[in-house]
């Protein structure tokens, strides 16, 4: 089946941003709390996702991470964050035993939530409108079958984050799919230029952007509108970026979308 291109849900994204009769006009507070570490290149371009839809949507919203991997000062975030009465929350879940208890706090409170990037297998559990980001165990999944169909023998797999789900998930599909060439998840400026050197064979992208971007979009039209999809699971990757592609790419990321 053909997954649809972000340019598909841009297009779609922005028929919800016409205004629909006899809903009031109001400025939406939404809070977007995720694991990443504030400086990491990856989630910086997940803000800037947040950011580029706030302005569009006239939304105040805020951005918190914690300084590094600290699950129990996540959970923290997300509790003041629910105690300030937010219209929406956004939040990634690396973690469901850290996270769930404030999670479902904030359902309980009749606040819109929003999963991104991490989380998958919980996201509706919990009471989630929907989660926004890749199925974890099918891209490793894919990665594994990509680096077995070069030839490959034998692979490293590096975890940066002991203790994230989403990425045991990717592990678990890789060793499923592969049964040394350079191959890495997710995009950096050093990864594009590995690529575009030729010394990386491939890079999925799970197009983080779009995880900061869609949700406030979403929720903020909520908010205006009384407007949402009702998709369970909007996908954004994996995306397969090689040498051959990876111009548009670097294209992407110098307008800070990747």
């Amino acid at each position: 089946m053909t997954k649809p291109r972000p340019a598909f849900w841009l297009a779609f994204v922005a028929t919800l941003l016409v205004p629909l009769a006899g809903f009031a006009q109001k400025k939406p507070k939404i809070i977007v709390v995720t694991h990443g570490q504030a400086s990491d290149p990856f989630w910086l371009v997940v803000r800037n996702g947040v950011e580029t839809a706030a302005k569009e949507t006239g939304s105040d919203v805020e951005y918190q991470a914690t300084g590094q991997f600290d699950l129990p000062a996540m959970s923290k975030l997300v509790d003041a964050a629910v105690a300030s009465k937010p219209d929406g929350l956004v939040v990634s879940i690396p973690d469901a035993v850290f996270l769930s208890k404030s999670i479902q706090a904030a359902v309980a409170a009749k606040i819109p939530v929003i999963s991104i990037n991490s989380g998958l297998d919980v996201s509706k559990k919990l009471g989630c409108l929907m989660h926004i980001g890749q199925e974890e165990e099918s891209a490793g999944r894919e990665a594994g079958q990509h680096l077995k169909a070069l030839g490959v023998k034998q692979a490293v797999i590096l975890n940066q984050e002991i203790g994230n789900a989403a990425l045991d998930q990717r592990t678990k599909g890789f060793r499923d799919g592969f049964e040394v060439k350079l191959c890495t998840f997710d995009i950096s400026p050093r990864v594009i230029q590995a690529l575009m050197q030729k010394q990386m064979g491939f890079a999925l992208d799970q197009q983080q952007w779009l995880q900061g971007y869609l949700p406030v979009i979403f929720l903020a039209n909520h908010v205006k509108y009384g407007s949402i999809l009702q998709n369970d699971l909007i996908l954004t990757g994996p995306s397969f970026v090689t040498p051959e592609n990876v111009a548009q790419v670097a294209n992407a990321s110098a307008k800070g979308s990747h």
